[in-house]
């Protein structure tokens, strides 16, 4: 498969990953939805100022993009670990109260079964 299309499927599968959709991701790398969907199919390929908006969307080392074929797991703590970049103070502060609230509901939870 050349180089342009096992970037593609790499790039797709650790998007994948992280739950987001084309849409987000385009977005979050600074291009059209309709270019990445073309660099996913193997169409095209990106430029330098793309591929680090990629490494930096996705999280990961650059060896990782190139690691083709190895498997990709679905990482939720990952992609919410990513989200989280993108809170301000207050909104931090407010999911924090919340995941506080939940963690101790769980526990009293547990407690009861």
């Amino acid at each position: 498969m050349p180089l342009k299309a096992d970037f593609g499927k790499r790039i797709k599968e650790l998007r994948e990953s992280l739950f987001m959709s084309q849409e987000e991701f385009s977005e979050k790398i600074g291009i059209h939805r309709n270019t990445l969907a073309r660099i996913e199919s193997g169409e095209n390929f990106v430029s330098l100022e793309t591929l680090e908006n990629i490494k930096e969307a996705l999280g990961v080392e650059y060896n990782e993009l190139f690691t083709f074929g190895k498997p990709v797991d679905k990482a939720p703590l990952k992609a919410f670990t990513l989200k989280l970049r993108e809170l301000n103070d207050a909104d931090a502060k407010y999911f924090l109260k919340n995941i506080n609230a939940y963690l101790i509901a769980k526990q009293e939870n547990e407690k009861i079964k």
